[in-house]
């Protein structure tokens, strides 16, 4: 999507805008149709749930991925870098969460 931006002169900021409630909207919409084929297919629950612990440490290693969008978005706004620039700052961020990251 920031390539997108920067190629035709666009806002970062406005095209994660323009995605944020359709995509909520979707999303929630999945999960009612699959809460009530689960329901009507009598799918019970396979594993426990989660403890808050193994909850919080599943939070830890995917915080990088989680603060991604919010990064962007920041800069988008602050105004601090343009959509051309932003590729080139963004990517060896991107790369060394992926390979240096938790769990690598």
């Amino acid at each position: 999507m920031v390539i997108y931006a920067s190629i035709m002169r666009e806002s970062v900021a406005a095209l994660f805008l323009g995605g944020f409630l359709p995509g909520l909207a979707i999303g929630i919409s999945l999960m009612i149709a699959a809460y009530f084929i689960s329901r009507k297919r009598n799918y019970g629950s396979v594993e426990k749930r989660a403890s808050l612990r193994e909850f919080l440490q599943a939070l830890k290693g995917a915080i990088h991925a989680l603060l991604m969008p919010i990064i962007i978005l920041g800069e988008s706004w602050e105004g601090s870098v343009r959509p051309q620039k932003q590729l080139p700052l963004q990517w060896p961020m991107d790369y060394s969460w992926a390979f240096y990251g938790p769990g690598h």
